[in-house]
Parts: structure tokens; sequence; C-alpha cells
């Protein structure tokens, strides 16, 4: 966004917490709410959780700027459908980009989903959820996990960005390694 000369408002649990990333990158941290009405485009990344279930709701999505974009690549149960699809019908939302459902259930039986509201939208763009499986996307993960695999097999921990629980690295047997020499 920054590239295409946006100014990027971003949200976080905690908006009191200074976060130099944001600094780094000149994002100003706002109030959900206060985002909502001020975002051309709104773009959700987030884990859906027993908070975030139905976040983006009727109110919020009526808080959003007439006109604004919504994109979606997190979980489709974050978002409320049915009143997305309103929003996009009725004109309050310019449009919006969904790559993951709620109505789809992915471990069930395949059914017809059709004639669900959004399907119906002219200015929706949808895709299947697999915006992580470009050509680069799948390299970087099978270089990654092979530089990972050669660290462990040499008794080495795995690289930091791969720890998912950092917490248990203490107890490792597995010594320290300075995967910088690999990213060279």
């Amino acid at each position: 966004a920054l590239s295409f000369g946006m100014q990027v408002i971003a949200t976080r649990r905690d908006t009191g917490v200074f976060s130099p990333e944001a600094n780094k990158w000149g994002v100003t941290i706002l109030g959900l709410e206060e985002l909502l009405e001020r975002a051309d485009f709104v773009s959700l990344h987030l884990p859906l959780t027993n908070e975030t279930r139905g976040l983006v709701n009727r109110d919020r999505l009526s808080r959003m700027k007439k006109g604004a974009y919504l994109i979606n690549v997190s979980r489709g149960e974050i978002v409320d459908e049915v009143v997305l699809a309103e929003f996009l019908d009725n004109g309050h939302l310019g449009g919006a980009g969904i790559d993951t459902f709620g109505f789809v259930d992915v471990f069930g039986e395949t059914e017809d989903f059709s004639n669900h509201p959004l399907m119906s939208a002219d200015n929706l763009i949808a895709t299947p959820h697999v915006s992580a499986l470009s050509v680069e996307a799948t390299r970087d993960a099978a270089e990654g996990s092979a530089r990972n695999l050669v660290s462990v097999l040499n008794g080495y921990l795995p690289h930091p960005d791969n720890v998912v629980n950092p917490n248990v690295v203490p107890r490792s047997p597995l010594k320290q390694y300075d995967h910088s020499i690999l990213e060279g």
C-alpha cells in the first residue's frame, strides 16, 4: 500500500502499546471503529478466535465509508457474509475481495452454495483460499523446510522465524546456529 502512495492505518488489540514496526513504516495505529470510518480499503489479517468470530458485523460494516472496499484473506467467519452481501448490493461498499468463506465447510461434504447472496454480487472478487500457493511461496516453503531439516539433522535449532513455540527452545538439546550464513 505504501508503494502506491497510500497512507496506511492499522489497528491492534491494544492500540496504546508502541509498535516499532508501525513506527518504522509510518503506519498510524487507530482504534477499530475509527479505522473503519476513515479507511478506503480495509484488509483483514487475523486469526479466527472466539473474539474475532463475527467481528465484522452489521454495525461495523455500516461504519465503513461509503464506497470503501473490504478484503478478507483471514477466515470467513470473521465477517457476517449475509450482511456483507447486503452492503455490496445496496452500494454502501464499493466492493469486496474474499479469499475464504465461512459458509464453505472445507472438511465436510461439498454443498451447493451458488444460492448464497455473496455469489450474486457483481462487485465481489472471490478466490478459493489458495493465495499462499504461488510458485514463489511454494518454492520458499520447500527451501526453508530443507534448510531447517539440515539444521536439525546436524544438531542445530531451525531458523528462529520458523519456531512456533519459542518457549520450548531452552529445553531443546539442539544448539543455536548462525543462520545468517545460509541467508547470504
